[in-house]
């Protein structure tokens, strides 16, 4: 977390001597799940879940093929549990800061580091019920992304994925609270919660410059 915090701040510093900036919007689909390093699939299947990104981006160039991406987006992650037909909905802002390599005159690749702050977070058991889950989860997560694109014109297609670091939920959480659903909750989200996940995400991106 130090070294984040420091290539950020570095990468900051830079922005003095940037030749150019350029202001964009940008969104696009999610395809996030929790993952973990270890074989879960006993205690819960995790699958994929849509969601969604939107926001803005500033880039600063630095000569013909280096330039440096600050973003600030809205993106909804989470995941599917897929043998209890639930659904983990949790939103974050997220603040990327990427460094773009341009190969070509449209072609970049990209990667940085991104925090993440959680602003909502549901726990969908079905039969239209939704738990408020933001207890049980991180206020904030890291990430390293990587990711590439190619521009056309002011237009920008790119992919990228986000790498989580830190895990997604929280020892803070309400034991008290957990000991009182019905045990057929009960039981699978002490399970879910136990494990140390982590957010990874892919994002499809459209942006515009202006």
């Amino acid at each position: 977390m130090k070294k984040a915090f420091l290539v950020v701040m570095l990468s900051l510093g830079l922005f003095a001597n940037a030749q150019e900036f350029r202001f964009g919007l940008k969104g696009g689909a999610n395809l996030a799940k929790l993952t973990s390093s270890k074989d879960n699939s006993k205690l819960i299947d995790l699958g994929n879940r849509v969601g969604f990104h939107a926001g803005i981006m500033l880039e600063a160039t630095f000569g013909n093929r280096f330039s440096i991406q600050p973003e600030v987006l809205y993106s909804s992650r989470g995941t599917e549990i897929k043998n209890l037909k639930w659904t983990l909905k949790t939103d974050y802002i997220q603040v990327p800061l990427m460094a773009k390599l341009y190969l070509t005159d449209g072609l970049s690749i990209e990667g940085g580091p991104q925090m993440s702050f959680n602003v909502n977070s549901k726990l969908d058991i079905g039969l239209k019920k939704e738990l408020d889950f933001k207890d049980y989860v991180e206020p904030y997560s890291f990430s390293w992304c990587l990711g590439a694109g190619y521009e056309f014109g002011k237009v920008r297609l790119s992919a990228r994925y986000n790498f989580g670091v830190t895990k997604t939920f929280s020892n803070s959480s309400d034991g008290n609270l957990i000991e009182k659903m019905r045990e057929k909750v009960r039981e699978p989200i002490k399970k879910l919660t136990s494990e140390k996940l982590k957010n990874g995400t892919l994002q499809i991106s459209l942006g515009v410059y202006f």
